[in-house]
């Protein structure tokens, strides 16, 4: 059967383009994680800038006297600050879902490379099956061309009772 080493090598090569685009995916998991995490750091670090910035304005506003004006400009500038952290916070949310998405990917890639990898494995068992019956067709052929060199042939059995015959008769 020409056929079967043919389909075995489609399905390796298949077996091998699910692996790489399993490496490629989880490169890109990789990748999402680090963006995670750094829009996390990015917030994180914001927030203590917010909170270190709210306190030092409020603190000088409480060390002086102050106009509407200096209570105005403290608001507007809080309010930068919180509309800051709300962007912030989209920024991570968009990396979250980056990351939730790449994750599905992973799993997905997984689920075919082992699809791809238990095809190629029932190919390979064919494979080895079908080389196991042609050794054994081999041999017993051989096996029966053995037998059939000690069976000699019509003509010569005649011969031989002929001989026999004419000794005896």
């Amino acid at each position: 059967m020409e056929v079967l080493p043919d389909l075995f090598r489609i399905k390796k090569f298949r077996e091998d383009k699910a692996e790489l685009h399993l490496l490629k995916v989880r490169k890109l998991l990789t990748m999402a994680i680090e963006e995670r995490d750094q829009a996390q750091k990015t917030l994180d670090d914001y927030e203590i800038y917010r909170k270190n910035q709210e306190a030092e304005l409020f603190k000088n506003l409480y060390s002086r006297l102050v106009k509407i004006k200096d209570i105005n400009e403290v608001s507007e500038d809080i309010k930068i600050m919180q509309d800051e952290v709300e962007k912030l916070s989209d920024v991570l949310s968009q990396m979250q879902e980056k990351l939730a998405k790449a994750k599905e990917t992973v799993e997905e890639a997984k689920v075919l490379h082992q699809e791809a990898i238990r095809m190629r494995e029932k190919y390979s068992e064919a494979l080895k099956i079908m080389a196991e019956e042609e050794l054994i067709a081999m041999q017993l052929s051989e096996e029966l061309g053995m037998e059939e060199s000690f069976v000699l042939p019509n003509n010569q059995n005649d011969y031989f009772k002929s001989s026999i015959d004419g000794v005896h008769g």
